[in-house]
């Protein structure tokens, strides 16, 4: 089984996709009214849907399937190994200025930043990025000693600028941009700034 959305990386409408390749005898013996092992397909459709799962919205599904389509063409596969690439462009600026990425680096379009040597928040880096229309999710670290409603890092993906068709190369340049942009406005700490 894989589960994924159909935003983000994908970039359709918000949602998500639950696959599975073959059916199977789910492992914890359900049974049918009947006595028969349900098959997993049916327990992960009756954990869905009704209840989790929204109303079938007829323009999201039409903005699913154009996604889709999307993602079968050519131009997606390049856009996708853009996002990885810019993901690890931005990976080694953010290290190269003394961030703490969690994993040392990226190979998806994400990282998790921990930010606890630049003495600041992920809620208070979320909060004044934000101001600055530069969307990222604070996010706990390994070994957070802060609340999840505060944490300690920031998690950044690259799908969107991506999709905006910012090369490889700027991003460095862009990303001190938009922290001399949020330097200016007063919202940041001295020492999250260059």
């Amino acid at each position: 089984m894989v589960t994924t959305t159909t935003h983000k990386t994908l970039r359709g409408p918000r949602g998500g996709l639950i696959m599975m390749g073959r059916d199977f005898e789910n492992p914890w013996g359900l049974k049918t009214p009947k006595g028969e092992t349900r098959m997993m397909s049916a327990v992960v459709d009756g954990a869905v849907f009704p209840g989790t799962q929204g109303g079938p919205l007829e323009h999201v599904i039409a903005a699913k399937a154009v996604a889709f389509q999307e993602a079968l063409s050519p131009d997606f596969a390049v856009y996708g190994k853009q996002v990885i690439a810019n993901a690890a462009a931005m990976a080694d600026a953010f290290v190269a200025k003394g961030y703490e990425i969690v994993s040392g680096g990226t190979d998806n379009h994400c990282m998790l930043i921990d930010l606890r040597n630049k003495g600041i928040t992920g809620k208070e880096a979320e909060g004044l990025l934000g101001q600055a229309h530069i969307t990222v999710n604070k996010n706990m670290v390994p070994f957070d000693d802060k609340s999840p409603f505060v944490t300690s890092g920031i998690r950044i993906g690259t799908a969107a600028i991506t999709h905006a068709w910012i090369e490889r190369d700027r991003l460095p340049e862009d990303r001190r941009a938009h922290r001399h942009c949020v330097a200016q406005q007063g919202l940041i700490k001295a020492n999250w700034t260059e």
